[in-house]
């Protein structure tokens, strides 16, 4: 018997029904998955996961970024995970994968309900920001991740699958960690109004044995300096030197963390037209000048050209600008050589005051006004400038940071402005400083601070707490890390403001100050 073959009207109508089978099948999956919990526990095939990249969600983000990148709004990475386990890295620059393997475990952040609304913050500083999505009755998604100082992009998608969240942070930050937060250290912004640049100088005093090298070389000192710049664009300068870095002791930070940090000065910037006060600056015993970059950049931030000087064999490891790294031969415990260390800052300070004139032909110096000059320094920095000032007549004021006053200093008067700026363990030598001072006079004593709240530590180690390290750093006060290093930048500042820029200001004579400072006259 001959079976008569379908017509096209006939193929056409079984190719209707079954189209319509299968959306009504997946109707009845999607009605079940609405209305299931969200689950903490990740229930994405691994096979879905891995070709996550080929689906159209993942070709409709890749669509909107290279929107982004083309048109220059963002620069950055973007992750998608679903139910807190990761799907896809993208960058944009390229729009390729970063090598990120999805493993159950690996939470980015807990998803919430919320009807059309982003649940997330981003960081102040920029760079990241972890935004959650939940459940959308609108189908339109909405992130907007803040991805550099003060910029904001939005990101808008359609039809994105319910439960996934997103995380945005630049490419070049130092961490790949994947965490609900920025993972890198930036020093805290800078308090005045413009922009830093930073130089690495290598001074030579040819005329000066190094009196703790065993050949005898000429003494050399590296010269950090920080200074108001032209523009803000450009590369950063990095915090510490990786070399440098590993030198230190650890204190229960990876070398790799502390030479990660961002600073907010532009590395070799061009400086910025106008003449601006110089302000020599000298570190604490063993201690790099960059363990005090949050107070040096707000001065240069301020107007004003910074020099921090490191002394060479008595710094824990000093890289010039060569790359050559010169570590520490003085002891831990200078006592026995604490008078020659002190001969030797002393000769270290004045040797750049001396070079002053020449150094300006320098590029990061050439708006420095060399009439007026102010020094300060860190505890032994503190020491060498009252040293230095009772013995330099260029010398306009300088300010004593938590530092001992002894030795040559106090056998002289001081006739120009001082500032003591301390915490609470106050050193036994400075009253009788305080009576040989005959200018103007500040004590500035924050009560519940200790040593180290007058270096970065302050600010680092809560910051290096939030993000699960364990700094063991003593010597810091009750007082928040962050409101020390704003009082020191503020009394610091306004004190050089006053006597090098002649700017009054009333915050020393402030009858009611805040309640954790005490301030003499």
């Amino acid at each position: 018997m001959h079976r008569r073959q379908p017509g096209p009207a006939h193929i056409d109508r079984l190719v209707r029904a079954g189209v319509l089978l299968v959306v009504l099948f997946a109707a009845i999956v999607t009605s079940a998955s609405a209305s299931a919990p969200t689950s903490t526990v990740d229930d994405t095939p691994a096979s879905t996961r891995d070709g996550f990249d080929r689906t159209p969600e993942a070709r409709t983000i890749d669509t909107m970024l290279e929107a982004m990148a083309s048109q220059g709004r963002f620069s950055g990475a973007v992750l998608v995970a679903r139910n807190g386990h990761v799907l896809l890295e993208r960058a944009v620059e390229r729009l390729r994968h970063l090598p990120l393997r999805a493993r159950p475990g690996t939470r980015l952040a807990r998803l919430r309900r919320a009807p059309f609304q982003a649940l997330g913050r981003p960081d102040p500083a920029g760079g990241l920001l972890s935004t959650e999505f939940a459940d959308q009755h609108d189908p339109r998604w909405h992130a907007t991740f803040t991805v550099e100082h003060g910029h904001a992009v939005q990101l808008r998608m359609r039809n994105i699958p319910r439960g996934y969240s997103f995380l945005a942070r630049r490419t070049d930050a130092p961490s790949r960690r994947v965490a609900g937060h920025d993972s890198r250290v930036i020093v805290p912004r800078p308090t005045g109004t413009l922009p830093v640049g930073t130089a690495t100088l290598t001074l030579v005093d040819r005329a000066r044995p190094d009196p703790f090298a065993s050949d005898r070389e000429r003494r050399r000192i590296l010269a950090q300096v920080y200074y108001p710049s032209a523009d803000g664009d450009g590369a950063r300068a990095r915090y510490l030197p990786p070399g440098v870095a590993r030198a230190l002791p650890s204190k229960g930070v990876p070398a790799t963390t502390l030479s990660a940090i961002t600073t907010n000065a532009q590395l070799d910037a061009r400086a910025r037209q106008g003449r601006y006060p110089v302000l020599i600056f000298s570190p604490g015993y063993s201690v790099p000048h960059a363990l005090y970059t949050g107070l040096l950049e707000d001065l240069a931030s301020r107007g004003y050209v910074v020099i921090a000087v490191d002394h060479t064999r008595e710094t824990e490891a000093v890289q010039f600008s060569n790359g050559e790294i010169v570590r520490r031969t003085l002891p831990v415990d200078p006592r026995s050589l604490i008078l020659k260390a002190i001969k030797a800052r002393t000769s270290d300070v004045t040797f750049v005051i001396k070079s002053l004139d020449t150094l300006r032909r320098r590029a990061a110096l050439a708006g420095a006004d060399t009439s007026k000059i102010g020094l300060l320094g860190h505890s032994l920095g503190g020491l060498t400038a009252a040293n230095v000032g009772t013995k330099q007549p260029a010398i306009a004021c300088a300010a004593d940071i938590a530092g001992s006053v002894y030795g040559d200093a106090r056998l002289r008067p001081f006739r120009r402005p001082f500032l003591i700026l301390d915490g609470n363990q106050r050193e036994s030598t400075l009253p009788r400083w305080w009576s040989n001072l005959k200018g103007v006079r500040y004590w500035v004593t924050l009560t519940p601070a200790k040593h180290l709240n007058f270096t970065d530590w302050t600010w680092l180690v809560p910051t290096l707490e939030a993000r699960g390290l364990t700094p063991h750093v003593e010597n810091l006060g009750a007082i928040d890390g962050r409101r020390a290093l704003n009082l020191e930048r503020r009394y610091v500042g306004s004190f050089f403001d006053e006597c090098l820029k002649h700017q009054p200001s009333d915050l020393f004579n402030d009858p009611r100050p805040q309640p954790d400072v005490r301030i003499r006259h």
